[in-house]
């Protein structure tokens, strides 16, 4: 192409434009400088000019400059396309209820009671004051998952245990939940019943704080648990006791799909 073709094409508005010129920003002293987060993209357009110059038509190069691909932090998050403000809110919805969802597929933090060194108990039905194990007690701040509620060891050999001085020996320990509303009581969540057969003379029977181990679904709220303990009425003169136990709540995970 010489001279005169040069002119011709720039007469006709046709002209060659490098992708440089095209995509990058120039400041003040002619330095190059791109945007953050953006490609340059070099686009071969075809230009029609005049019959007689170069065969009639030339590929004009130009460039354009797209949005790189956001790290796509949701598998539902849509980032193809170009971004609008509606599917930006769209994505971050989808990514909050992943979050959201994530927090329900671990266990809630435990609400964890005070240790408990020692306590005896004489009670022989459950009505009886005496029952209560008042350092037994633990308050869950609930969302409507199943709870776990359990008792712990709290110290070296820790049991709970029952025993009598003659005879059979029958004692429970019972978890129970404070219900709120109209109707404020408490009700049981789960029963833990041993019965040793030996008929005569001093018997202990002592298991681990463990054994002690219930599901509920309280409703969400604030959730309140107790441990009562009693033995079974005997001439023996019997009698509950445990030693170096808490009581433990919590939230349980929910499965992944619900």
């Amino acid at each position: 192409m010489n001279d005169q073709e040069l002119q011709n094409l720039k007469a006709t508005g046709a002209r060659l434009e490098t992708a440089s010129e095209a995509a990058d920003h120039r400041d003040r002293d002619g330095r190059v400088s791109r945007p953050r987060g953006r490609t340059r993209r070099t686009i071969l357009r075809a230009a029609a000019v005049p019959a007689g110059f170069c065969a009639g038509i030339v590929l004009a190069v130009s460039s354009v400059v797209v949005a790189d691909p956001i790290p796509n932090l949701d598998p539902k998050a849509d980032f193809t396309g170009v971004i609008s403000g509606e599917k930006m809110h769209a994505n971050f919805a989808n990514i909050e209820e992943r979050l959201a969802a994530s927090e329900t597929a671990r266990p809630g933090d435990p609400a964890v009671g005070a240790s408990v060194a020692g306590w005896v108990g004489y009670a022989t039905a459950p009505s009886d004051a005496d029952a209560v194990i008042d350092a037994l007690e633990v308050e869950l701040e609930t969302t409507g998952r199943a709870v776990e509620v359990r008792l712990a060891g709290a110290g070296s050999q820790p049991f709970i245990a029952g025993s009598v001085n003659a005879g059979n020996l029958e004692f429970t320990f019972r978890i129970e939940r404070l219900t709120e509303g109209e109707d404020v009581d408490w009700v049981t969540v789960e029963e833990f019943y041993w019965r040793n057969f030996t008929g005569q003379g001093f018997t202990v029977l002592r298991v681990p704080p463990g054994s002690l181990r219930a599901a509920d679904a309280p409703e969400a709220g604030t959730t309140t648990y107790r441990v009562i303990a009693w033995a079974e009425p005997s001439a023996g003169n019997p009698s509950v006791d445990l030693a170096r136990v808490r009581l433990v709540a919590q939230e349980l995970a929910v499965n992944a799909g619900e």
